[in-house]
């Protein structure tokens, strides 16, 4: 009894998984219909031309946050290395950067030494 339910239940998740990827199938069919009705419309017309003409500016914006998020959080993860503040590894340390300089942050992580 416990290996048929077991099987069934294995059953059951892939059933489920197929059911999931139909699902995000519509969804993109659905974003293509969205995409389909900004030919329509004159302010959706305007972001996508702003967009496609600023793709190179834009490019430059998120390198210079990647390379300074990257330098900064390197800096605090070491200077808060022996410290109780939750800077446990490099890419935490980002996830604080990139919320600190783009956000007010939510303060979950916060350097507790005075260099920090």
């Amino acid at each position: 009894v416990f290996n048929q339910t077991y099987v069934e239940e294995g059953l059951f998740d892939e059933e489920e998984d197929n059911l999931q990827g139909v699902l995000q199938v519509f969804r993109v069919f659905k974003l293509a219909r969205i995409l389909k009705l900004a030919r329509h419309s004159r302010g959706l017309q305007s972001i996508i031309f702003t967009l496609t003409q600023s793709a190179r500016e834009l490019g430059l914006l998120i390198m210079i946050l990647v390379i300074t998020g990257l330098i900064f959080s390197s800096l605090a993860f070491y200077i808060e290395q022996g410290e109780d503040s939750g800077f446990t590894d490099i890419p935490t340390a980002f996830y604080w950067v990139i919320i600190t300089m783009t956000t007010v942050g939510y303060g979950d992580i916060f350097p507790v030494s005075g260099l920090g």
